[in-house]
């Protein structure tokens, strides 16, 4: 693995950098710096008001439906423990004493993720939070070696990622309406409403696995990190409706007795 220079490379092809999908230049920098993989992930702030999170990852497709469909950000240990700390974050050094803890790092690995990574959490001067993770397939002797050599071109790389995605994310750019499928807003407007996947699946006659992957399909295509964020992009673009009432509408009132 290459020590030192992540910085420096990125400055020099940061312009390749998509405004909502940096997928491919994360991938050429996993590849020429010994990474497994690459996260981005914009929570939220007033520096990019429309904004509901921006994700940019090279994990697996297959790693992803596993991660939303079982609603892991929820108790993903990395993202809790990335938003309340301002150091980066040994992934090996969380602690695993609590049993969602170990199933979500025991399940990683069984998808070929290794729990050798660091995350840096981004706090932005308008009050912006973002999460950059970097992890390694490395022994635990050589990641501690490598982490402690690279650590400060990891944070400053993880600045940079960010202060790039940001002016991205603010260009102003033509407004596109993503084509989701009927089912897909169908289970969107029941998510929105607060249903779960197991709710939804009986009301639309459908198994809860079925909905999860039209659930997952939705998150891909709308560039959403987590189902919220998938229903407050969806509302925003006209797929569903934004109202509280709106169950009214969907559902026949009872007849009278």
């Amino acid at each position: 693995m290459l020590t030192g220079g992540l910085s420096e490379y990125f400055v020099d092809n940061r312009e390749s950098l998509g405004a909502r999908n940096g997928c491919g230049l994360l991938s050429r920098i996993a590849e020429k710096f010994g990474f497994s993989n690459i996260t981005y992930f914009f929570v939220s702030g007033r520096a990019v008001p429309d904004s509901d999170g921006t994700l940019m990852t090279t994990y697996a497709k297959e790693w992803q439906h596993h991660y939303f469909s079982r609603n892991y950000e929820e108790i993903d240990p990395i993202v809790l423990t990335g938003m309340n700390k301002f150091l980066p974050i040994d992934w090996s050094k969380i602690p695993k004493v609590k049993k969602n803890t170990r199933r979500f790092f025991g399940e990683a690995k069984e998808f070929g993720i290794s729990d050798q990574g660091v995350t840096i959490p981004v706090r932005g001067a308008s009050g912006e939070t973002a999460l950059v993770s970097l992890n390694a397939d490395l022994a635990p002797m050589d990641w501690s070696r490598y982490l402690r050599h690279g650590v400060s071109d990891f944070t400053y790389f993880a600045y940079l990622l960010h202060r790039e995605a940001l002016r991205k994310m603010a260009q102003p750019a033509r407004r596109t309406r993503t084509h989701l499928t009927r089912r897909e807003k169908e289970v969107l407007q029941w998510a929105a409403l607060g249903k779960t996947s197991w709710e939804t699946s009986r009301i639309l006659s459908l198994s809860e696995r079925t909905v999860e992957f039209y659930l997952s399909n939705a998150l891909a295509k709308l560039g959403a990190a987590t189902k919220a964020q998938a229903v407050s992009k969806a509302i925003h673009q006209g797929h569903i409706i934004a109202d509280a009432f709106v169950q009214s509408a969907i559902i026949p009132p009872a007849s009278p007795r």
